[in-house]
């Protein structure tokens, strides 16, 4: 079974934070990313203090898990790092770091298989 070829990707910003402070355990976003389609969402980020970065998914009726990236490891200070979740299209989400310091970047990307 190969990829089919009539399929299109399409890769899409959908944030850009740079140099913005944070406070520990809080939405970094202002507003919860709602996608409304099934993808996937890269995200690199960098962070100015050690600590452990999160991802809360959103569904409406359902309770909040928070989830954590890197395995469970913190994150070094000053170190790009990527991830990559899918998304439904009744997810949203937004993101979470344990320290009170300054987010150096946070570019999320949409990927988009139609």
């Amino acid at each position: 079974m190969g990829l089919d070829q009539s399929a299109a990707i399409s890769i899409t910003p959908v944030v850009n934070i740079f140099d913005t402070a944070v406070v520990a355990l809080t939405d970094i976003l202002p507003v919860d990313l709602d996608m409304g389609v099934n993808c996937t969402l890269m995200i690199q980020a960098s962070f100015s203090a050690i600590g452990e970065f999160y991802y809360k998914p959103i569904q409406a009726g359902s309770p909040s898990n928070i989830i954590m990236f890197n395995d469970n490891l913190s994150l070094y200070a000053n170190c790009g790092y990527l991830f990559d979740i899918v998304v439904s299209d009744i997810t949203s989400v937004n993101f979470q770091y344990s320290q009170n310091c300054t987010c150096n970047q946070l570019l999320v990307m949409a990927v988009y298989v139609r």
